[in-house]
């Protein structure tokens, strides 16, 4: 073996192990994207010239970095911008890189497959010790359906496996492993995790029954999902209580009610009026939190302020944070791969985005590595 194949294949099954560990044990995503960043180098492909356009990626980076000029607390500031350092290193690691990442992307996704697969399997035997120990149904719900992740996180990794699933898997293993993840992110209780799955399967059925005519396979497919969503509804007081509580907030809109679902309501209209007071550059990089707080103690919001609630909207985040410069930046880095996706039928990558646009809405998803390193490194 050569030293050019030797570099490939070392960049390659680095970053086949990086989307495998993904789901697991986040300790090791940090040094596995250096190694990833340095095998990229090494494994160069000299072009002509350096394409700027690669770096309208990573715009909302380069804002937060401006608004590091008038943060008021500059360590949290630069904290702030390292926890986003991928949003600048996989554009440019990918772009120096020589690795033919169409000709991968099934293996990187089929890596990412087990790793979801191999993570499942080791949160449900978790929470089956824990059954059997405790005899209580709730060793299988929210925080305890993941060993490795935040349910909301672990949620979306899921829905974007079941994703990848639909449109690149056809053999009936497969769609039981559908079934494997659905099951999961039912017991992650995530309400966006589980509109997310609804969303995703009543779309698969759409294009089975109007697209393929492949009306046993669709019937079969919604009753599948009807039959488990329902018996875990039915056996799961967690995913009642949680069903409910949105649905009494959505349809009453009353948010004194001390539900996780009205909490995030009143903090996103604190995050809303101030951002209304400083729209143009926000109160600077890392300042976000420090601004939410004081207003959680005005308010009389103590539970807010003693978890240190962050605005559960990364929209909002990112408008305290940097203003409206940044909401536009990080729309941008949306809206435009949306609409390339859509001109060319690459409908797998326009359904993450739409996946990734949805969670942005209820949780500040690139405040913390599990959403920025999966959103980036996708993407």
């Amino acid at each position: 073996m050569n030293f050019e194949t030797l570099k490939y294949k070392a960049n390659h099954y680095v970053l086949i192990l990086l989307t495998f560990v993904l789901p697991l044990e986040r300790k090791l995503a940090p040094p596995l994207i250096i190694l990833f960043c340095l095998t990229s180098i090494i494994n160069h492909a000299p072009k002509k010239y350096f394409n700027p356009k690669i770096l309208w990626l990573a715009a909302l980076f380069f804002i937060y970095g401006l608004g590091i000029i008038y943060s008021g607390n500059k360590g949290l500031a630069w904290n702030s911008l390292t926890e986003k350092l991928s949003i600048l290193v996989f554009p440019l690691a990918i772009y120096c890189s020589n690795l033919n990442i169409k000709k991968h992307l099934q293996s990187i996704l089929n890596a990412f497959l087990v790793g979801c697969f191999v993570s499942g399997a080791i949160s449900l035997s978790y929470s089956f010790f824990n059954f059997y120990t405790t005899k209580n149904v709730a060793s299988f719900f929210y925080g305890n359906s993941s060993y490795f992740l935040h349910p909301s996180y672990w949620a979306m990794y899921l829905n974007f496996a079941v994703l990848i699933i639909y449109f690149t898997k056809k053999h009936l293993s497969s769609f039981l492993l559908i079934g494997f993840f659905s099951l999961i992110i039912l017991f992650s209780a995530s309400k966006t995790g589980i509109v997310c799955l609804f969303i995703i399967h009543l779309s698969a059925v759409l294009y089975q029954l109007i697209i393929q005519k492949k009306y046993l396979h669709g019937s079969l497919t919604i009753l599948s999902f009807v039959i488990l969503m329902g018996g875990v509804f039915q056996f799961s007081p967690t995913i009642q209580s949680r069903v409910n509580e949105l649905l009494t907030v959505v349809l009453s809109g009353n948010t004194s009610g001390g539900s996780t679902t009205a909490a995030r309501i009143e903090i996103w209209n604190i995050s809303s009026k101030l951002i209304a007071k400083k729209p143009l550059l926000g109160y600077g990089t890392g300042d976000e939190q420090t601004v939410l707080q004081k207003e959680y103690k005005k308010g009389g919001f103590k539970h807010f302020e003693t978890q240190q609630l962050n605005a559960h909207n990364q929209f909002l985040q990112t408008g305290l944070a940097i203003g409206l410069m940044g909401v536009f930046a990080l729309l941008l880095m949306l809206v435009v791969p949306a609409y390339f996706s859509f001109k060319n039928n690459h409908y797998l990558y326009l359904l993450f985005i739409l996946l990734v646009a949805l969670n942005l809405l209820t949780e500040s998803m690139l405040e913390r590595q599990a959403g920025v390193v999966f959103y980036t490194l996708f993407n």
